[in-house]
């Protein structure tokens, strides 16, 4: 059967790349790599005649504006200059405990705010107390600032640097800005369970209420001890007096450790010591009070003198 003849193609002939070298090759590849490259910068041009300036080299100091944007450069460097010296003047302001207790404001605590974040960490506890009162009394709130107090007040508890006062410091401080932390109420918890019988009634109050609010559920036996004191071991009642809370039904102290009688037996006061137990008086009849007064009554029962 005869081949039928090939059919002309119409136009250019399309050139066949099964005969190009490996090396022809690479270099295509390469070829439309570097196209794409040059469309992709072209693409990002808003204005189309950037398209033509961008192939232009630099037209040079003549053309353009040049001695405009080096002037807008420099005042730029100029400013950026004196906003750090103003930050570096922020940093080393004075936060001693002087200057933080006539702060009134939050403006003035956020002036304060860039060198107490600095120095906070290496502050005296004097100057600690300081800075809660401060953010106490003008509800200032700063995360970083706030993340720095709680790690210096868990380190001054740890060390039993902080006394009663400046601990209640801290707490009013939480308080206010509403910051509760765990470890801090915890560390305090750890620190002041063996000094409450010599805690101020006020601190003590004060310290529960804010517990309470907390809802601080980790350490409900100093939470009983801020409600109830312990007693020491020269009180006349240690170990006598019945203890409050075990006679509702729990006690978070536990029985060795709590000061006061777990007995059911014992009495809720020491008053009850002193007072004797009087039996209620007998009522005779008429019968029983003539003939046999010596025997029915008496003092002994409390009707009348022997």
């Amino acid at each position: 059967m005869p081949k039928k003849p090939r059919r002309k193609q119409k136009g250019r002939r399309r050139r066949s790349s099964r005969g190009w070298t490996p090396r022809r090759r690479e270099m295509r590849r390469r070829g439309m790599m570097v196209i794409k490259v040059l469309r992709r910068q072209t693409a990002s041009l808003e204005n189309p005649l950037d398209r033509v300036h961008a192939s232009v080299k630099d037209p040079g100091p003549d053309l353009g504006d040049r001695p405009k944007d080096r002037d807008r450069e420099k005042d730029r460097e100029k400013e950026k200059e004196k906003e750090k010296e103003s930050a570096d003047d922020d940093e080393n302001a004075d936060v001693s405990a002087e200057t933080l207790d006539e702060v009134q404001s939050f403006g003035k605590m956020m002036i304060l705010a860039p060198a107490l974040l600095k120095k906070l960490r290496r502050m005296s506890p004097e100057n600690v107390a300081a800075a809660c009162r401060a953010m106490a009394r003008t509800k200032f709130f700063d995360g970083d600032i706030l993340r720095d107090l709680n790690d210096v007040l868990k380190r001054l508890l740890q060390r039993d640097q902080l006394s009663s006062a400046q601990v209640n410091d801290a707490l009013q401080c939480l308080w206010e800005i509403n910051a509760y932390d765990q470890n801090v109420l915890s560390a305090i918890a750890s620190t002041f369970k063996g000094k409450l019988a010599s805690l101020e009634p006020i601190y003590r109050q004060t310290w529960r209420e804010i517990f309470e609010g907390f809802k601080h559920e980790r350490d409900k036996d100093f939470r009983q001890l801020l409600e109830t004191p312990p007693l020491t071991a020269a009180s006349p009642g240690y170990q006598k007096i019945r203890c409050f809370h075990h006679s509702k039904g729990f006690c978070a102290v536990g029985d060795k450790a709590c000061t006061y009688s777990h007995d059911p037996r014992a009495p809720l006061t020491l008053e009850m010591f002193s007072v004797p137990m009087r039996a209620s008086p007998l009522v005779m009849t008429q019968n029983q009070y003539t003939m046999g007064r010596t025997i029915y009554g008496g003092a002994r029962n409390g009707q009348f003198a022997a």
